[in-house]
């Protein structure tokens, strides 16, 4: 029992002690001078290669268009029109299920 007594004395000092701390006062301007040394320290926005220097960036436009251009020339050369023995019996023949089917009423 002595033991515990003497356990909730030093516990009341020492809240005791907390009751007396004053709330510490930050230095004038604190704020200013951090966000000054995070601008300071802030590391450069890095773009990608291509975009840093405009004459890739061009280049690259020109040689997608080119591309473009090849390969639309080259699919209208050989667009010919695809004639089927069954094109006319194929738009006619579809067979879809579906969910709401009328001749089967129970589940």
């Amino acid at each position: 029992m002595k033991n515990n007594a003497n356990i909730e004395k030093r516990i009341e000092e020492t809240l005791a002690l907390a009751d007396n701390v004053s709330p510490s006062e930050p230095p004038p301007f604190l704020y200013a001078k951090v966000m000054a040394k995070l601008e300071q320290n802030k590391p450069a926005v890095s773009q990608p290669f291509f975009i840093a220097r405009p004459v890739l960036a061009y280049a690259a436009v020109i040689c997608l268009l080119l591309l473009n251009f090849f390969v639309f020339i080259l699919k209208s050369e050989n667009d010919q029109p695809i004639v089927s023995d069954n094109s006319s019996n194929d738009e006619y023949s579809y067979s879809v299920t579906s969910i709401y089917d009328l001749e089967n009423l129970k589940p």
